[in-house]
């Protein structure tokens, strides 16, 4: 599942960096930065990333997750804040559905 999850967040990523200029491009990778100071996303390109990867999850597994103020406020996501440690809390909710 893990790298069914690392395709579909580098398809958001795809999808946020079809609006933004060549120069300012999000690179595709785990260590990307999406929260705090040195983030590489504005506010808009986190609404339309989550969104992506919440659609792709609804579509890929059935699972309606709802990602938003929830991530961020989960210190397992919150002290990392990246594209790899959102992929993390998501695969871990993921998990989490899938045992119940």
């Amino acid at each position: 599942m893990r790298g069914e999850l690392e395709q579909l967040f580098f398809h958001a990523i795809d999808l946020v960096n079809e609006d933004l200029p060549p120069d300012i491009r999000v690179a595709r990778s785990r260590e990307t930065i999406i929260t705090g100071p040195a983030r590489e996303l504005d506010s808009l390109g986190i609404v339309v990333l989550l969104g992506a990867v919440e659609e792709g999850i609804q579509a890929k597994y059935g699972y309606p997750l709802d990602i938003g103020e929830s991530c961020f406020d989960d210190p397992a996501f919150s002290v990392a804040g990246t594209v790899g440690a959102l992929m993390d809390w998501v695969a871990a909710k993921l998990d989490a559905e899938a045992a119940s």
